[in-house]
């Protein structure tokens, strides 16, 4: 299957769609001329999106993590956001028919269309960019076993505690909460895991480390901790250790896009070596796509900013390439 891939267009679609203001105007022929140039714009669509965006949202929060892949997590959300790809398009077909003066509008909508595509993601880079706790939804590895989970419920209601300010991403005050989860039962696997988060995004490193390794004794195969040690390693400028993370994690899970994601921002932002990154993030959008991730979006802008290199350094051919090498075709 060949996956495309729109390396500066989708930046200008989104600032399309969110980054102008509708202006009043009056029935004048100059004002009916800057009304259809409004509408060519889709200055009409942004207080459209940021409503949809907010359902698709709400869509999202109600997804329940309990024995969830990430990946299982990925397909509800591209469920909420399908869900209003319709209600999208049709608002803006409407709002651009009232614009023009039209009394009415029919909109048929295809999945397969280009419009639609288009409009999926748009609503997906919107949702990554204004919806906090979609992220942390799918990025979650709560695939049980034996030891994930406690069966101590004052273990269970700190852990709960802790959650709920992990959803808003206070990691300092979830932190004592899952501190508490593991004091009372040392092999709640999953606290160790969202202690270790919060050590991390409070850059107490080494906690972290400690944090993780102590979930992976539990369960060796965990993909949370095999996913967020890499990240620590890096913040403590150990990058080879952190790509021995990441391939340890993808011969356990090989179609995991966060292996070559990782590994791809590693030789991006780290080691500058930006065709490994570009054969690392081309197989991370690949798998993004093909699982339906909106982390397709994180992707596809480290790409946009590897595309700015290779054409500073006129080395595009290349570029196309390497795209083509996994499959990629330019829009």
């Amino acid at each position: 299957m060949k996956h495309k891939l729109s390396i500066l267009c989708l930046f200008f679609l989104v600032f399309m769609a969110n980054g102008q203001k509708r202006k009043n105007t009056n029935n004048s022929e100059a004002s009916q001329k800057s009304r259809d140039k409004q509408v060519e714009k889709g200055l009409y669509s942004d207080h459209i999106l940021e409503k949809i965006t907010k359902e698709i949202c709400l869509c999202t929060d109600s997804i329940s993590l309990i024995n969830k892949s990430s990946k299982e997590a990925a397909l509800e959300i591209s469920d909420c956001i399908d869900k209003f790809v319709s209600p999208y398009l049709t608002l803006n077909h409407k709002s651009v028919g009232m614009a023009k003066g039209d009394q009415a509008l029919t909109v048929i909508v295809n999945p397969e269309s280009q419009e639609y595509q288009k409009a999926y993601r748009v609503l997906e880079s919107e949702l990554m960019e204004n919806c906090p706790s979609v992220k942390q939804t799918v990025a979650s590895e709560n695939t049980e076993s034996e030891n994930s989970v406690s069966k101590n419920l004052e273990a269970i209601k700190q852990y709960d505690k802790g959650i709920v300010f992990l959803k808003k991403e206070d990691y300092k005050n979830a932190l004592p909460f899952f501190q508490k989860a593991v004091e009372i039962d040392p092999n709640f696997a999953f606290a160790w895991d969202n202690l270790g988060l919060c050590h991390r995004k409070l850059m107490d490193l080494d906690a972290a480390i400690f944090a993780y390794n102590k979930s992976l004794e539990l369960d060796p195969n965990g993909k949370m901790p095999l996913q967020n040690l890499p990240i620590v390693y890096v913040y403590k400028k150990e990058y080879q250790k952190a790509i021995d993370m990441f391939e340890r994690l993808g011969e356990l899970d090989p179609n995991n896009p966060e292996v070559y994601y990782g590994i791809g921002v590693i030789y991006f932002e780290n080691l500058k070596d930006y065709e490994k990154a570009l054969d690392y993030m081309s197989k991370a959008y690949n798998l993004y796509t093909v699982q339906k991730s909106p982390y397709r979006v994180d992707a596809q802008r480290v790409m946009q900013q590897i595309y700015l290199d290779f054409k500073q350094k006129g080395k595009l051919e290349l570029f196309d390439q390497i795209l083509k090498q996994n499959n990629i075709s330019l829009q």
